[in-house]
C-alpha cells in the first residue's frame, strides 16, 4: 500500500485505506508513508494520521505541516493532533515553543480557507507561555493584526 501512496496523486487513497482499522500497523505506515511525501500527498496523510505515539505527535509538531503546496493546509490540524496545548500548559522546550509558534503563525497567515482555524484559541497560553521564552516580533505584530 505505501508503495502505491508514495505518488501524490494516490497519497489520499492509501492513507484513507491505511487509516481504517482493518490493517495490522496501518497507522505505523501511514506515518511512514507521512515521513516520504511532500505535495499534496503529505497534506491528505497528515489528516488522516492518528496521533497515537510521541514520535508521531512530535513529528506532527515540527515537520507535518511542512509540504511544498501551503502550510496552512495542514497547520490546524498539526496544532490539534500534535497537543500543541497541553504542550503550553507543560514545561516545553525551546524548540518546542518555537514549533508551536510556527503552526500558529501558519494557521493564521491567509491562506486557502482564511479566518477558518482554532489557532486562536491558543494564542493566549502562548503569549502567556511566551513570558519565558520571548515572542518572535513578526508574530507577535500578526497576532495584533489578528485581533479584532
Amino acid at each position: 500500500m505505501t508503495e502505491f501512496g508514495v505518488y501524490d496523486e494516490f497519497t489520499y487513497y492509501a492513507a484513507r485505506t491505511l487509516s481504517m482499522n482493518k490493517w495490522e500497523n496501518g497507522n505505523d505506515e501511514l506515518f511512514r508513508l507521512a515521513k516520504n511525501v511532500r505535495g499534496w500527498g503529505r497534506i491528505h496523510a497528515v489528516q488522516y494520521l492518528r496521533p497515537e505515539t510521541q514520535e508521531i505527535r512530535d513529528w506532527l509538531l515540527y515537520e507535518g505541516s511542512d509540504n511544498r503546496v501551503l502550510p496552512q493546509y495542514s497547520s490546524d490540524i498539526c496544532l490539534q493532533k500534535s497537543e500543541a496545548e497541553s504542550r503550553l500548559d507543560s514545561a516545553l522546550s525551546a524548540e518546542e515553543f518555537e514549533a508551536v509558534g510556527e503552526l500558529i503563525r501558519a494557521s493564521l497567515e491567509s491562506g486557502p480557507c482564511p479566518g477558518i482555524t482554532n489557532a486562536s484559541a491558543l494564542l493566549p497560553k502562548f503569549l502567556e507561555k511566551g513570558k519565558e521564552f520571548g515572542v518572535d516580533p513578526g508574530l507577535r505584530e500578526m497576532i495584533e493584526k489578528a485581533q479584532p
